[in-house]
């Protein structure tokens, strides 16, 4: 009987090792877990059952299997780094670099086990440490598109995106069909700048599993930066309805929408990820300037104030709260909120230029022009600002000058019915009434209201 049960447990295992090579994992998990069960110290059994219910995604279970190999043989470093794995498919990430490192110091010196490190490494942001371990991996077996994508993951973290970019394109000449490999491309072109590229990357990875929401929302945001907003929208939607609930999705997809002008829908989206982010200063300030957008002021600024307590003030929150300090005729705190905003980046230009036209309505005209003249280094293609100047020149009787200005508006703006009503009026307090004339024709010509 016991020469019997031997025979029948070979045939098992045999049998489940076999099936394990197949991919046939549920009955191999059947097969091993029948001989383990039957011979505890079968640490080999164990371990290749546990290998099969890793597969099955089963890794608490697998686990057991690699801990019941380990008490049979403490010091089988192949047991030790499939417990690693198993670890790190649970989050579980400093026991799986434990688990690793313990493996290597019984002298596993494969590519699965510094790839699995270097994995690991990356997951708790040790990005620096996870490239010497993908650096070892590939020393040891340079052929997997993984290590590679996963190596260019923690490059693209580091800032270092032209080799991240060499290490993308490593993995997809070894696999065309990485998905994650020519999304994670474009998210590195992307980073660079090179949104067409990178559009082109996230398409193909589309292609390959169209069911990524994460990839869809990269492509949704180099559309935005385009100026393709209505595209980027179908893109964000696409992956919200793929599962995307992540705050960051639901706050591009709001941004997208206040671009083109449906403040209402881009609220909704704001507000939907505040509720798994109530103190991310980008999404309240987002709201805020929606708010702002549909002349919600005073809403705006809470949402405004809300940003700035979160942390150190952002100069885009400063200037937006500013915004709606004029716009509620609060000037003197605008321009607190101006400065502030200067202070922190003294080349922001859209600061300077609302700081000009908050003292301007204060009928401080000489501090105006000199904030349009700073405003306009910066930004020479700002027809306001060259508006606003002339109209602060004209109040400090300069008119000259502010006929020279409103003629640098109209040489950005030439269909801008106001400046070129402005500039009539100027002309014709020169008593040049002939260029006054043409210049109200035109501006007769451009009014939008006309024959309302």
């Amino acid at each position: 009987m016991e020469q019997h049960a031997s025979a029948a447990a070979a045939a098992d295992y045999e049998r489940g090792t076999e099936m394990a090579r197949e991919g046939r994992h549920e009955e191999a998990v059947e097969l091993l877990a029948r001989v383990a069960a039957n011979d505890a110290s079968n640490a080999e059994a164990h371990r290749l059952c546990g290998v099969s219910l890793n597969e099955l995604r089963r890794h608490e279970e697998a686990i057991r299997h690699f801990e019941a190999a380990l008490e049979a043989s403490p010091d089988m470093p192949s047991a030790i780094n499939e417990k690693g794995h198993a670890l790190s498919r649970l989050n579980r990430h400093e026991e799986a670099i434990e688990c690793f490192e313990r493996a290597i110091e019984l002298g596993l010196d494969t590519h699965a086990v510094h790839d699995n490190r270097g994995y690991s490494l990356s997951k708790l942001g040790r990005h620096r440490e996870a490239l010497g371990s993908f650096a070892l991996a590939i020393e040891r077996d340079g052929t997997h598109a993984g290590t590679y994508n996963r190596r260019g993951y923690s490059l693209s973290v580091l800032g270092r995106q032209e080799e991240a970019i060499a290490s993308f394109e490593r993995a997809i000449s070894i696999d065309e069909a990485h998905a994650g490999a020519h999304s994670n491309l474009g998210h590195a072109l992307s980073r660079l700048g090179r949104h067409e590229e990178a559009i082109t990357c996230f398409d193909r990875a589309i292609e390959i599993s169209p069911r990524h929401s994460g990839t869809f929302n990269n492509r949704g945001h180099a559309l935005s930066i385009l100026g393709r907003h209505s595209e980027a929208i179908e893109s964000f939607d696409r992956a919200i309805a793929l599962g995307s609930s992540h705050a960051g999705t639901l706050n591009n997809k709001g941004h997208a929408l206040s671009k083109v002008g449906r403040y209402e829908e881009a609220l909704e989206c704001y507000e939907a990820a505040l509720e798994k982010r109530p103190r991310h200063s980008g999404i309240l300030n987002n709201r805020g300037f929606a708010l702002s957008r549909l002349g919600r002021h005073e809403e705006a600024l809470e949402c405004y104030d809300a940003a700035i307590a979160v942390g150190t003030p952002h100069p885009g929150t400063l200037n937006n709260k500013g915004r709606s300090l004029s716009r509620l005729d609060r000037h003197e705190e605008a321009i607190a909120c101006y400065d502030a905003a200067l202070a922190a980046a003294p080349g922001h230009h859209q600061a300077q230029a609302n700081k000009a036209h908050a003292l301007s309505r204060l009928d401080r005209h000489e501090e105006a022009v000199a904030c349009y003249d700073a405003a306009i280094q910066s930004g020479p293609r700002d027809a306001g600002s060259h508006n606003g100047r002339a109209h602060s020149l004209l109040r400090l009787g300069r008119p000259e000058e502010a006929v020279e200005s409103y003629r640098r508006t109209l040489e950005v703006r030439p269909d801008d019915y106001v400046a070129h009503n402005n500039l009539a009026r100027a002309l014709a307090g020169l008593g040049r009434s002939e260029e006054a004339a043409h210049h109200a024709a035109r501006a007769a010509e451009l009014d939008p209201t006309r024959g309302a």
